[in-house]
């Protein structure tokens, strides 16, 4: 049974399911966070995966990563910019390490707009693949990835869209399913990196449940001239927010004109839900699933406050 807690709750309204905002929230995003901190973003991505790289020249067999809810390939993007520049050190393609990398995405309309974005930009030793389901049944619906990821990369604080009663416990489980079960002697044991969001989870906010004032956006209006349609742009209204249920909720319209005439094209209302986070819930969920973790990262940016929970298989 496939479980998707955004859908459910905003059907069509829900703001990944547009092709419109697909383009735009590339611009929304670099505009917001700049090219400096993508590039550190680049950085880290890397650093996750490098010493996979490092370990599998000899073998010979790739190396698979998954970046979950790529969205737009964010995450992919800035590791094959890496591996741009690694490649240009190596001489020869017998000295670089083979790589697979998996974006997964419920969102189709996310998934068409970063496989545009990266045509054409892969190296020989890299290969994609991009998948149209759900985090919760990503391995039960790709079942080649069972007990055969290296990597899995889970961004952004995606992981507060898993809203659903049970969502983020199914989605652990199929992490379970995925990473390599190497033995715990090894350098390199398969891991996952998962982001959660500092600033959507104000611990003495989340059992009020109270909603917060339409007015209060979290976001000035923005105009921006789309680079895939020329004739088009876009006109996105403030963010409101509010909270109930232990949710917080983003709205917003997203309007779509011709910019010589100001006709519209499109107007819609978009909105998106992020579940407030429980750490004593998480670290719990992580132990009854089968995962340990191995590291806790801090990092910050203009976008967001973040913790990196680097997991690995429990030692039985």
């Amino acid at each position: 049974m496939k479980m998707d807690g955004q859908q459910s709750t905003h059907g069509e309204s829900y703001a990944y399911t547009s092709p419109y905002w697909a383009e735009f929230y590339d611009m929304w995003v670099e505009d917001i966070v700049g090219p400096t901190a993508l590039a550190k973003d680049d950085d880290f991505f890397f650093g996750l995966l490098s010493p996979f790289l490092s370990n599998n020249v000899s073998i010979k067999s790739p190396v698979r990563g998954v970046d979950m809810a790529t969205g737009t390939g964010r995450v992919i993007r800035g590791i094959l910019r890496k591996m741009e520049s690694l490649a240009q050190e190596v001489t020869s393609s017998d000295q670089q390490s083979k790589i697979e990398i998996w974006g997964i995405d419920h969102s189709q309309a996310m998934i068409d707009h970063a496989k545009g974005l990266l045509e054409g930009k892969l190296q020989p030793s890299t290969t994609l693949a991009w998948r149209n389901t759900t985090a919760a049944n990503f391995v039960d619906e790709n079942p080649e990835l069972e007990n055969a990821v290296d990597l899995i990369i889970f961004a952004a604080g995606s992981i507060g869209h898993l809203t659903a009663d049970g969502e983020r416990k199914r989605f652990l489980q199929q992490v379970v399913k995925a990473l390599r079960d190497t033995d715990h002697s090894q350098a390199h044991r398969s891991v996952a990196a998962i982001s959660i969001l500092k600033d959507e989870n104000n611990l003495e906010e989340k059992h009020t449940d109270q909603a917060i004032p339409e007015d209060k956006d979290r976001s000035t209006e923005m105009r921006k001239s789309s680079r895939r349609w020329p004739h088009l742009e876009y006109h996105m209204s403030q963010i409101t927010h509010s909270k109930y249920e232990g949710r917080s909720v983003d709205s917003f319209n997203l309007t779509v004109v011709k910019a010589a005439t100001g006709k519209i094209v499109s107007r819609e209302m978009h909105s998106w839900s992020l579940k407030l986070f429980d750490f004593d819930e998480w670290e719990k969920e992580l132990g009854d699933c089968g995962l340990s973790i191995s590291q806790q990262i801090e990092t910050s940016s203009e976008l967001a406050s973040e913790v990196w929970y680097i997991l690995h298989l429990a030692d039985e």
